[in-house]
């Protein structure tokens, strides 16, 4: 195929030197270490990457036709914890404190959220907006400190929202 690099993203990696130098080599191995060098060693590496993000496809500039090199991602495990990552959640019920141990349904307008970046937890308890960072994640449990919260107040004290919000962060701050 004919050179397509301006169509394409490009990359540029600084390859100074090689460390091959005990390396016993058979000739096919020496053809393609120096192709994948040479590659690398271009002013600017064209390259594609799949819709599945499996495949990245870099392409040497040879006489202006592309020469594609395809490499398989290696799989990365994902540990059982790392799955909360980047994940959002919202609460379909809570155990108030005078509820003998009984689920409640959430407010029905005001959604209790939760959500999990790499460090942090944050989210809303149907009213204010509550911030936490994560300080220990494994697959069997997670622990959150330097909770925060906003503090938007209420009118009456016997306000459904506060019971809401008192049973939320006392979860956060008790877990």
């Amino acid at each position: 195929q004919d050179s397509q690099t301006s169509d394409r993203p490009s990359i540029k990696i600084d390859v100074s030197s090689s460390t091959l130098k005990m390396c016993r080599l058979t000739a096919e191995m020496g053809k393609q270490q120096g192709i994948f060098m040479s590659t690398l060693r271009q002013a600017a590496i064209s390259f594609s990457l799949s819709a599945d993000e499996k495949e990245l496809t870099l392409y040497r500039s040879l006489d202006g036709k592309d020469m594609p090199i395809v490499l398989s991602r290696i799989p990365k495990p994902v540990q059982p914890h790392e799955r909360l990552i980047g994940t959002d959640w919202i609460a379909t019920g809570i155990v108030y404190f005078d509820s003998q141990n009984k689920l409640r349904p959430v407010l029905e307008d005001h959604p209790v959220t939760l959500s999990f970046s790499e460090d942090q937890i944050s989210g809303s308890t149907g009213t204010n907006q509550y911030f936490g960072e994560i300080s220990q994640m494994t697959s069997m449990e997670f622990q959150v400190t330097s909770v925060g919260q906003t503090l938007i107040g209420w009118e009456e004290s016997d306000d459904p929202r506060r019971s809401q919000e008192d049973a939320w962060m006392s979860i956060l701050h008790l877990g």
